[in-house]
């Protein structure tokens, strides 16, 4: 079958985070600062700062292990949600924590973090040679939050379709966000290929609703493959070309 369908992964696979110049951790007190700082200035009684952090990763990690458990989404919604009820905050107040939450900087480019050097390339090559180009990434955030880090990298242009497993409601491997995002791009496995760098999530997900596999393995992903079975391994973007060209051939 011809591959007409080009599915990537974000993180690690077009945009690189070797350089990161922020932790996770460091990221989320910085906000969880500012939220905690909106809500006392609305009134409310908000337990001190090592409670609000602890409270957020504990529900973060419960919320994380779950997912890896039953394939079901984690949200920041959600997220949000269980850490005003720990607050004693309603949840009315819902919609201003998460304007709060964007204008303090949870959207966006993280310092530190770019595209790879043949990213923009690959993605133009694609474009201009007629493949349907689709996203997945295993993110508890809406497309539209992503959307921003995409605008501001200028590639958003390219993506046929984008989803979250937060809007799809599953995440990686789980067969339901890869047959999700095949039906929004009109195409099914026999016609797509897959690129993504984590094996247990992007790979083995490929593998289980029998579409083509490319593993992304940089020179800092030091994954296992565990029982993930790609059928191509690059280090650079620019070698996933002359794969879908030998794809056509066969």
């Amino acid at each position: 079958m011809t591959i007409d369908t080009v599915i990537f992964d974000m993180d690690d696979t077009l945009v690189d985070w070797s350089a990161c110049e922020i932790t996770w951790g460091e990221l989320a007190d910085s906000l969880l600062d500012v939220i905690a700082a909106y809500l006392s200035g609305e009134g409310y009684e908000i337990p001190e700062r090592t409670a609000v952090h602890k409270q957020y990763m504990d529900i973060l990690i419960a919320a994380w292990a779950h997912a890896r458990e039953t394939g079901q989404a984690v949200t920041i919604g959600n997220i949000f949600e269980q850490c005003l009820t720990s607050w004693n905050v309603p949840l009315d107040m819902m919609d201003a924590v998460m304007d709060v939450y964007v204008e303090a900087g949870g959207v966006g480019i993280i310092p530190g973090v770019k595209l790879y050097d043949d990213t923009i390339f690959v993605l133009k090559t694609l474009k201009e040679e007629g493949y349907k180009i689709g996203l997945i990434t295993n993110s508890m955030s809406p497309m539209w939050m992503r959307d921003v880090e995409l605008k501001e990298y200028g590639i958003i242009e390219y993506f046929d379709a984008r989803v979250t497993s937060g809007d799809v409601g599953y995440i990686k491997p789980h067969p339901a966000i890869y047959h999700h995002i095949m039906e929004l791009l009109d195409t099914d496995s026999d016609h797509a290929i897959f690129v993504g760098d984590r094996p247990n999530a992007d790979i083995l997900g490929a593998n289980r609703v029998g579409m083509a596999s490319v593993w992304m393995k940089p020179a800092h992903i030091d994954y296992e493959l565990g029982e993930a079975k790609p059928e191509y391994t690059i280090s650079k973007l620019e070698q996933l070309l002359p794969i879908l060209e030998r794809e056509i051939e066969r």
